[in-house]
């Protein structure tokens, strides 16, 4: 019996891959961004709260580390700057995040 292959299916395989090949690309652009953030903090930071942001972010949790980072920063009196602070509130919109508690 031969498999049956309708436009409907193949567009929606299509678009699940698609929509997969996105989230894909999103998680390496925040996985950069989220390295690169930390790299540019890390010399204020404690380095138990670098090794915490960097596990969180081996372990693709962006959402946490990115709150951990901003918490750690702020909990040792790290002024980031404008460009640190237009690349978190950038990061927090694209994961839908409200840093602002």
């Amino acid at each position: 019996m031969a498999a049956v292959s309708s436009p409907v299916t193949q567009r929606t395989f299509q678009e699940i891959r698609d929509m997969n090949l996105d989230r894909s690309e999103n998680w390496q652009q925040l996985e950069v961004s989220l390295l690169s953030l930390l790299c540019s903090v890390a010399p204020q930071l404690k380095p138990e709260s670098c090794q915490v942001v960097r596990d969180l972010i081996e372990n693709r949790e962006y959402g946490v580390a990115l709150e951990w980072l901003t918490d750690a920063a702020l909990a040792q009196g790290i002024r980031l700057s404008d460009s640190q602070l237009i690349e978190v509130d950038r990061m927090a919109k694209l994961m839908k995040l409200d840093l602002n508690r």
